[in-house]
């Protein structure tokens, strides 16, 4: 792959973090906080390894930001009964209803954000993602 193509995907994934994360700081919430809310909502409780697959950053962001959600009332942890060593997260009720309330405006702003390219264009896109994800 040129250079330029690589250059163009990291701008484009920089400008597109930026806005997503201007966003959800209207909620008093950074991208990875909003993440973790947002896949326990989206999955329902998660080990800790399945969020932080789901999130994508690295593991002591995942722990810090589990700590703080937990700290601040948003989210639980509870150890299998079976195997001490897993670790469940879930939503409380204040996170279920915090990410409920917001969910809906952030992926309305998604959309807002995105909508220069056709549906075809962005099915295009998104498969020409995946084969690059997969190293095709």
């Amino acid at each position: 792959m040129e250079p330029k193509t690589i250059s163009a995907l990291l701008k484009t994934s920089k400008n597109y973090t930026d806005l997503l994360r201007s966003d959800v700081l209207n909620y008093n919430l950074n991208l990875t906080e909003f993440g973790v809310l947002e896949a326990l909502y989206q999955k329902g409780p998660l080990k800790v390894n399945e969020l932080l697959e789901k999130v994508l950053v690295n593991n002591s962001t995942v722990s810090y930001t589990i700590s703080k959600l937990v700290k601040d009332g948003k989210i639980m942890q509870k150890r299998c009964t079976d195997d001490k060593r897993i670790i469940y997260v879930s939503l409380t009720n204040e996170g279920e209803t915090l990410i409920k309330e917001i969910a809906p405006k952030h992926y309305a702003y998604i959309n807002s954000i995105g909508n220069s390219l056709s549906k075809d264009e962005e099915k295009t896109l998104r498969e020409l993602l995946k084969k690059l994800n997969k190293g095709e």
